[in-house]
This record gives C-alpha cells, sequence and structure tokens, in this order.
C-alpha cells in the first residue's frame, strides 16, 4: 500500500463517525451557556452556515466512500465587518465536521520569533505542518493585514515574500486530503488575487450583520436554556438590537445579566432595556427603541 493510500485509510477511519454527523447536531438542552457551539446553535449568518452544512455532509461522504476529495471545497474566505460572528463560525463548523481546528493570524506569524522574515516564513510553515494530515480546518484570521503583492508599499519585496509563502503552502496542502483552510478579513478588496482562486480560498462567504429575522437566534446562543424558556418570545428584545453585532449582542446579555443580580430577579426584557439607556447609542438607535 502506497504512502497516499495509507493517509487516505487512515483518514477515512477518523471520519467514519462524521456518516452520522452529516446534519448539524441539535442544540443543548443544558443550562449552561453553550461551549462548544454547532451550526445549529448560532444565528444569522445564513450563506455561511449553508456552506458550512453542505460541507459537513461532503466530509460525511467521503468517508463513508461516496464521493472523491476532488468534490471537496478546499477553501474559503469570510468578510465582513468586525464583530459579526466570522471566528465563532468557524469554531461551530469545525464541532459539527467533528474534526481537528487550528487557529493562526497574520498576528501569530509576525510575533514568532523578532519578526524578521526568516522567522514569519516558519510560523507560516509550522502552521500548515500541524494541519496535515487532515481531517483539519486551518483557520486563518486578519489575512487583510497582508498586502498584495503590488500594493506600491514600502517594502513590498517583503510582502511578497510573506505573500508567496502562503501560496506555496496552500499549494501543497491542496494535495493533502483531509484539510480545509479557511481565512477571514474585514476588507476582502484588499487581499492578493492569487489567494482567491480555485483550488486556494476558492469560496467568497459575505458575512454581514444580522437581520431582524436572524436576532432572536443570535440573542439565544448567548441564554442558557433556562434563560430561553423564561423571556419565551425574543423578538421584542431582537427590535432593541437592531443594527448590532453578534459580539455586541453578547455584551447587551452580559449587562442585562448584570441588571438582573443587581435588582434579584431572573432575567427579564426590562433589563435589556436598561442595559441598552446604560449605553452609548445613536439617535436611530433611540428611535428603534422609543418605537
Amino acid at each position: 500500500m502506497t504512502d497516499r493510500s495509507l493517509i487516505d485509510a487512515s483518514l477515512k477511519d477518523r471520519l467514519a463517525n462524521l456518516v452520522k454527523k452529516h446534519c448539524p447536531a441539535p442544540s443543548s438542552t443544558s443550562d449552561a451557556p453553550v461551549q462548544k457551539p454547532t451550526l445549529a446553535d448560532i444565528g444569522g449568518m445564513r450563506e455561511a452556515r449553508l456552506w458550512g452544512e453542505a460541507l459537513a455532509r461532503d466530509l460525511a461522504d467521503y468517508a463513508a466512500g461516496k464521493i472523491s476529495w476532488d468534490e471537496i471545497d478546499r477553501g474559503a474566505i469570510l468578510y465582513g465587518p468586525p464583530g459579526t460572528g466570522k471566528t465563532m463560525f468557524v469554531m461551530a463548523l469545525a464541532e459539527t465536521c467533528g474534526v481537528r481546528l487550528i487557529a493562526t493570524s497574520f498576528a501569530n506569524w509576525i510575533d514568532n520569533g523578532d519578526g524578521c522574515l526568516g522567522d514569519v516564513i516558519s510560523a507560516i510553515k509550522r502552521d500548515f505542518n500541524e494541519a496535515s494530515p487532515g481531517p483539519c480546518i486551518l483557520f486563518i484570521d486578519e489575512l487583510d493585514s497582508l498586502p498584495t503583492r503590488k500594493s506600491g508599499q514600502r517594502g513590498d519585496d517583503w510582502w511578497a515574500s510573506v505573500v508567496n509563502a502562503i501560496l506555496t503552502e496552500m499549494g501543497g496542502i491542496a494535495g493533502v486530503h483531509g484539510v480545509i483552510v479557511i481565512a477571514a478579513c474585514n476588507h476582502f478588496s484588499k487581499l492578493d488575487p492569487a489567494l482567491l482562486r480555485a483550488g486556494r480560498l476558492e469560496k467568497h462567504i459575505p458575512v454581514s450583520l444580522p437581520t431582524l429575522d436572524d436576532l432572536p437566534g443570535v440573542i439565544r446562543f448567548h441564554l442558557s436554556s433556562d434563560e430561553a424558556r423564561r423571556l419565551g418570545d425574543l423578538k421584542p428584545i431582537a427590535v432593541m438590537c437592531q443594527g448590532m453585532t453578534p459580539a455586541d449582542v453578547g455584551r447587551l446579555v452580559r449587562e442585562a445579566r448584570r441588571n438582573a443580580r443587581t435588582w434579584k430577579h431572573s432575567l427579564r426584557p426590562k433589563d435589556f432595556l436598561a442595559a441598552l439607556e446604560s449605553g452609548t447609542r445613536d439617535a436611530a438607535q433611540d428611535w428603534r427603541v422609543a418605537i
């Protein structure tokens, strides 16, 4: 048996449990907040969740020998404003798929050693090597910290070497069955086109602010099951949260809990309203709360 056959056989053994997990797992019924969310637990991000659910099914089909690795997306880029839940999505995706998650970022690479070019490239190689063999999701945050190789900025040669190192590692990892590279950024237009072509970060997924219909799910994600049961209909609270990122909603829930503890009662909608009133809002948010 060849080395590649051994890797494929090992990968399929490790992915066998995905056959029963190719649909997102149900939300936790524990009273404690969800610690390891699945795609079923997060609200909003419809396009990203649909892609993630399809990827989980594809991995299960690969494990069952129904499809080849060539049928599975090699990578994806999530882009959108800060705080919209891109990192949380990747964590939930790895949990849903039942695979390892290796999370890194440009900041991690630049902090390696004294930040000289050789140290940065070594850090990039280290993370890609750690992801192989699969099954694994390698997550690269802050990818828009890298300018394009022809940005016209000072030190273009240095940046070009870093981008080329990432492209080289992505080219190598593309042949490793079971490894999927996902990156995140705030400014999609800043990325080098070579990173985005087919075979690399080929799936481009926008992640925007949650809609009013999305917000009850986002709020529920930050609540325990007991809190969600006591609050009941979350739509009135969702109206208060329009224009917020998922990170903002998480902060609001924490502040509402603090209010409930101060007033010595279970969490109530008025605790959220008080949290909003104590924060800084713009005129549009004041108008929504008043309505």
